[in-house]
C-alpha cells in the first residue's frame, strides 16, 4: 500500500494534467478512411449498380459518433444519412453517368469536428442510346379470328429522336416480310389493322432509328377458325376443342348432366353427376354415396381417421383419434390430453387440482388458478427474497411466505435471527436479524484504576470498543505490583448481529 505522502504526490500529478476525463487530457485524433471496394480505376458500364465500401477506423469514437458523407465530383453529395456498421460504410448507385470519369469521395468526421477523406476514380463507358418498343396489342394470351381484321399496336420511344421521326415494321413468321408498316403518332404508338391466317403466328415488331439503331420484341398469337355454335370454343374441324361445335350446351368445361353424353368433351361420359360412380367404389350419390371423389366414403364403409364421413352417416372420424368425443372442441390428435373430460383441453386454464387441465405436460405450473405467492428462498431460512412466483405450493426455491429477508446467501441471516456472529454474513454486513443495524455485542470498556484503586472496575474493553468481527483487548484482571496497578488483557473478537 502506497504511503499517505504517495498517495498525496500521484493526486497532484493527476490534478495537474487537467483535461475533461477524470482530470486527464485526453487528445483526440481525427479518423481514418479507407476505400476498400472496388478498385481504384474500376470500369463500369452505364447504368451498372455498383457498391462503393469503405473501412473507418477511429480510436476514440464509436461508429454511431461519426457522421459519413459521400460524394462525387460531377454529381456532389448524395443525400444520407449512412450507416457505420463494425467500422464499415457502402454507398450503392446505379446513376453515373456515362462517358466520364467519376472521383467518388468518402469522408468520416468524428464529434470534435475531425474529419479524413478517401477518393479513388472509376471510368462509366457511354453505352449507345437505342430505340425501344413495347407490344400494346396483342396482349399475351389474346387471339384473333378468322377473317377478322385485329387492331395490331406498339408504343416506341427514343432518348434522341422524336418517336414520329422513327420507322416501325410487324411481321409474322407466317410470311415474308411485314404485314404492316404502321405510322407513329406524336405520342409514340403505332398501330395497323390487318387480317392473318389462321395458325399460331410469331409476331415480330422492330422499331428503327436514324442512326441504325434498333429494338424488337416478340409474341405468339393465335387466329382461331370460327364458332359455329357460338359457345366460344372452336371445333375440332378447325383444331379446336369443342368435340360438338353444333351444340352450344358441348364444349369444355360445360356441366355433365345425366343424358349418356359428353357435354365437357373429355371423353368421359356423366362423370361427376350423381348418376356416375366417380370414385368406383361400387356406390353413386344416388344410391347413397355421401362422397363420390373418395373411394373410402360409401354407405356402410368403415370408419377411419382420413377427415371424411366414411360410412355416410353425417359424422366424420368418429371413433378414432382425430373425433372430438367430449365435445370441447378439441381431438386427441388436436392435443386433448383426456377425451373423455370436457374440462381438459389445450385451451383450458389450469387450475391447482393435481390435474394437466391444458394438455402443456405440466401439471400445477406457475401461474395457475388459484396459485399461492410465494418468495425466493435461496438458503432455506424460511425467509424469502422480494422475488415471487405464483404457484400451487413450495416449487424450487420458491417456498417462503415472507419477503424480508435482507440477504438471502446465508440462513443464519433472517429476520429471527437470535445469533451473535463473528464473522460478516457475506456481503460484508453483521446485520444477521434484518434490522439494518449491526449491533455489537459487548459494548462495555474496563480499566484498572490507579493506586490504590487497583480493580475496582477490571471487565470490559481496554483501549476501545473493537468493530464487528475485529480483535481487541479484553481486561480481565488488575495485577497490583508494589505500586503499580497493571491491566492483564487477553484477545477477544467482537460479535454482531
Amino acid at each position: 500500500m502506497p504511503s499517505p505522502r504517495t498517495s498525496l504526490m500521484l493526486l497532484a500529478l493527476l490534478t495537474a494534467c487537467g483535461g475533461q476525463k477524470g482530470g486527464l487530457t485526453v487528445f483526440n485524433t481525427p479518423p481514418s478512411v479507407t476505400i476498400v471496394s472496388p478498385p481504384d480505376g474500376t470500369q463500369l458500364q452505364e447504368g451498372e449498380t455498383v457498391t462503393f465500401e469503405a473501412r473507418v477506423d477511429d480510436a476514440e469514437n464509436d461508429d454511431g459518433e461519426l457522421e459519413i458523407r459521400w460524394s462525387s465530383d460531377l454529381g456532389g453529395e448524395y443525400p444520407g444519412p449512412f450507416s457505420l456498421e463494425g467500422g464499415v460504410t457502402t454507398l450503392t448507385t446505379a446513376s453515373l453517368d456515362g462517358g466520364f470519369n467519376h472521383v467518388i469521395t468518402v469522408t468520416a468526421i468524428d464529434p470534435s469536428a475531425e474529419a479524413d477523406s478517401a477518393s479513388i476514380t472509376v471510368t462509366v463507358e457511354d453505352l449507345p442510346d437505342a430505340p425501344s418498343i413495347e407490344m400494346a396489342r396483342p396482349i399475351d394470351g389474346e387471339t384473333g379470328v378468322e377473317g377478322v381484321a385485329f387492331s395490331f399496336s406498339a408504343l416506341v420511344s427514343d432518348p434522341k429522336e422524336e418517336a414520329s421521326a422513327l420507322t416501325v415494321s410487324f411481321s409474322t413468321d407466317q410470311a415474308e416480310g411485314t404485314f404492316c408498316t404502321p405510322e407513329v403518332d406524336a405520342t409514340g404508338e403505332a398501330r395497323c389493322d390487318a387480317v392473318l391466317g389462321i395458325g399460331a403466328h410469331v409476331l415480330t415488331f422492330l422499331v428503327e432509328d436514324g442512326e441504325g439503331f434498333s429494338d424488337e420484341v416478340s409474341r405468339v398469337f393465335t387466329v382461331r377458325g370460327r364458332d359455329a355454335d357460338g359457345d366460344g370454343f372452336e371445333g375440332e374441324e378447325w383444331g379446336g376443342p369443342d368435340c360438338d361445335d353444333d351444340d352450344a350446351s358441348v364444349f369444355p368445361g360445360a356441366s355433365e348432366v345425366c343424358n349418356d353424353a359428353d357435354e365437357d368433351c373429355d371423353g368421359i361420359i356423366d362423370e361427376e353427376t350423381v348418376c356416375s360412380d366417380d370414385d368406383l367404389d361400387g356406390y353413386t350419390e344416388a344410391e347413397g354415396d355421401c362422397d363420390d371423389s373418395v373411394p373410402a366414403s360409401y354407405p356402410l364403409a368403415p370408419e377411419i381417421e382420413d377427415g371424411y364421413d366414411n360410412n355416410c352417416n353425417g359424422i366424420i372420424d368418429e371413433g378414432t383419434p382425430a373425433y372430438d368425443d367430449d365435445g370441447d372442441g378439441y381431438s386427441e390428435r388436436a392435443g386433448d390430453c383426456n377425451d373423455s373430460l370436457a374440462a381438459i383441453n389445450p385451451a383450458a386454464v389450469e387450475v391447482c387440482d393435481g390435474v394437466n387441465n391444458d394438455c402443456d405436460a405440466e401439471v400445477d405450473e406457475q401461474n395457475a388458478s388459484g396459485c399461492t405467492n410465494y418468495f425466493y428462498d435461496y438458503d432455506g431460512d424460511g425467509f424469502g427474497t422480494s422475488t415471487s412466483a405464483c404457484v400451487c405450493g413450495p416449487t424450487g426455491y420458491y417456498t417462503s411466505a415472507y419477503s424480508n429477508d435482507c440477504y438471502d446467501y446465508n440462513a443464519s441471516a433472517s429476520p429471527i435471527a437470535l445469533s451473535w456472529q463473528v464473522n460478516q454474513r457475506g456481503d460484508s454486513s453483521f446485520d444477521y436479524n434484518c434490522d439494518g443495524v449491526q449491533e455489537r455485542q459487548v459494548t462495555q470498556t474496563g480499566g484498572c484504576g490507579g493506586w490504590p484503586g487497583c480493580g475496582d472496575d477490571p471487565a470490559g474493553w481496554s483501549g476501545g470498543v473493537p468493530g464487528c468481527g475485529s480483535n481487541g483487548a479484553w481486561l480481565t484482571d488488575c495485577n497490583i505490583n508494589w505500586f503499580d496497578c497493571n491491566a492483564v488483557t487477553e484477545t477477544r473478537q467482537q460479535a454482531c448481529r
